[in-house]
């Protein structure tokens, strides 16, 4: 619970400290009809869109608004059986919690409020699971929303035309990810068009690891070797 209000704490500085960075990367996204996978599960994604009137989804199936996958999970999120949501109904912050998936007579539930989530979700489920997937090589995939995040990812990564990697390291301990994105990018699967995709890497690091991981891109790459922050006109052609 600590660990959850804490990372909340620091989506808030972030967002405070660079607000206009955030909007206009989103923007620029939600005008080219792209979606975004992440593997952080901070709500800085989430917490920029409300601010700035962007409808966003978990959800694969509705592409009128902007599409946003996690497939390590999220910060506003909680997964708990029905018996326990009844037993909270009483509280005021199950009110203000929406149901984004039932299975097997689990919920999952998600804070209205990205950036109150640390009040709506942690309470009144603070020892519950919440829905992210620990960064250790041992990683547990036990939720089906986060099974449904996966497929939605692939599904994206596989029809895209143009895939941009952004601030992603591709730690060894992401085998999951990585064997996604070997999958779809450097088996050099025909996007939408019937052609190979462009892959670009965007990261002050890009070219080292553009190199250390070929088999996961394959042999075609561009590089953008700068922070984001200061490559955002190159990020849509």
């Amino acid at each position: 619970m600590r660990l959850k209000i804490r990372l909340m704490d620091a989506t808030r500085r972030a967002l405070q400290s660079t607000p206009t960075l955030g909007s206009k990367f989103l923007n620029l996204v939600d005008e080219q009809d792209a979606a975004i996978i992440s593997w952080n599960w901070d709500v800085l994604i989430e917490a920029t869109c409300e601010s700035i009137d962007i409808a966003y989804t978990y959800d694969n199936r509705n592409t009128s608004a902007l599409q946003v996958f996690k497939p390590h999970g999220s910060l506003n999120l909680v997964e708990v059986t029905q018996e326990e949501f009844d037993d909270a109904a009483s509280s005021r912050n199950v009110h203000s919690l929406l149901t984004l998936m039932a299975y097997n007579g689990r919920l999952v539930l998600q804070a209205r409020n990205a950036l109150d989530a640390a009040n709506r979700v942690v309470f009144p489920f603070a020892s519950h699971n919440p829905v992210f997937v620990e960064p250790t090589y041992d990683k547990r995939f036990e939720s089906f929303w986060i099974e449904n995040q996966w497929e939605g990812a692939e599904n994206v990564l596989t029809n895209a035309n143009e895939v941009f990697i952004i601030g992603y390291s591709l730690p060894p301990s992401d085998v999951r990810s990585r064997e996604l994105l070997r999958r779809t990018i450097a088996a050099k699967i025909p996007d939408s068009r019937g052609k190979c995709k462009r892959v670009v890497i965007v990261d002050i690091n890009a070219e080292q690891l553009g190199n250390q991981n070929r088999d996961v891109f394959g042999q075609e790459l561009e590089i953008i070797q700068n922070p984001w922050e200061k490559s955002l006109d190159k990020l849509i052609a």
